[in-house]
């Protein structure tokens, strides 16, 4: 267990977004992170393989008692923890990461810190569609948290073979409706990088993918500086079960892409074969900012990119705009109709 000290006062060092480096937090000295990304992907089928994935997962709600090195209180932290802030001092202290089953492999540091995710939380709310006008003006902002949650960036070249039988709906002149129908066939290559998927306790998927993406070429090779001052989990599903989901999510992109280029109503069958190879992964680190916030005597909480900006699920909506918004849809489509009727009776 580590922690660092300021040369000049000494004392508790954390790591400031806005300069990418170590700031003392009594007399805001600045100390230079050493960066490099020269992390190696690694081989996803060498890693199943081997004897590291045999090892099983620690309970992420059990318990461990570690010292702070610098009053020397006794912390519990979870198993899954490997960094937080001692309650009685205030250092940040980070657990030597090495002891898990599978090591860090980079970071994407904070690049808003926390005097900034108000106004970053503003500019990403007043962008989504069917906010409250009054929350829109002054989004309510109770508690800020920030950490780190473990995830898995999953690369693959595939292979697909296809087949598919298409409907497409067409009327004539007189209003009459025809159906045609087409078979397809065909072969398509897709090459995947980072597909990401979370390996957090403390979030989901549909929270994960709602702040993405995470620039990854500004990820540095894992350093215990990025991440002082934050709580940090190690992962908490496996690398296979993560890879399973990646999949899920490649075949979907695929089966996308291929019937886009074509038209049609409505598919009849569609059957997709697809052989993954050359598959890697690497273990990340991403930034991410929990807010909680009370509206309307209703207590909500969202996650922000700590990276972007992007604010995620858990924003209230308006009845109202929504409720104008169907009605709007289903107007014009009444319109639509009826334009249509004419022109044909004529």
């Amino acid at each position: 267990m580590t922690n660092k000290k300021c040369s000049s006062c000494g004392g508790n060092l954390i790591f400031s977004p806005s300069n990418c480096s170590l700031v003392c937090e009594k007399c805001k000295t600045i100390t230079p992170i050493i960066t490099t990304n020269n992390y190696v992907k690694k081989s996803y089928d060498a890693f199943i393989n081997s004897e590291l994935s045999q090892n099983k997962t620690n309970n992420e709600n059990s318990k461990k008692i570690v010292n702070c090195p610098t009053c020397g209180a006794s912390l519990n932290l979870k198993t899954s923890e490997f960094s937080g802030n001692c309650p009685y001092c205030g250092s940040s202290i980070v657990v030597d990461n090495t002891k898990q089953n599978l090591s860090v492999d980079a970071v994407i540091p904070f690049q808003i810190d926390k005097d900034s995710v108000y106004e970053n939380y503003k500019k990403s709310v007043r962008k989504k569609l069917f906010i409250p006008n009054a929350f829109k003006r002054q989004p309510p902002m109770d508690n800020v948290t920030g950490f780190y949650i473990p995830a898995f960036g999953f690369d693959a070249d595939t292979s697909s073979d296809y087949e598919g039988k298409l409907e497409n709906e067409h009327r004539d002149k007189n209003g009459n409706t025809h159906v045609s129908t087409k078979t397809i066939r065909g072969h398509e290559n897709i090459n995947f990088q980072d597909v990401m998927i979370e390996s957090s306790s403390k979030i989901n998927q549909l929270d994960l993918d709602e702040i993405l993406p995470f620039n990854v070429k500004q990820a540095y090779s894992y350093d215990d500086d990025f991440i002082r001052g934050y709580s940090v989990e190690k992962f908490n599903d496996s690398v296979k079960t993560c890879f399973s989901l990646a999949r899920q999510e490649m075949k979907q992109r695929i089966e996308d892409q291929i019937l886009s280029k074509y038209t049609y109503s409505r598919v009849v069958y569609f059957n997709c074969n697809t052989t993954t190879m050359n598959r890697k992964f690497c273990y990340y680190l991403l930034p991410v900012y929990s807010i909680d916030f009370e509206y309307k005597n209703k207590k909500y909480t969202t996650l922000m990119n700590g990276q972007t900006g992007k604010v995620g699920l858990g924003i209230p909506k308006s009845k109202v705009k929504i409720t104008f918004a169907v009605i709007g849809v289903i107007l014009f489509l009444l319109m639509f109709v009826l334009i249509f009727l004419f022109a044909n009776n004529n």
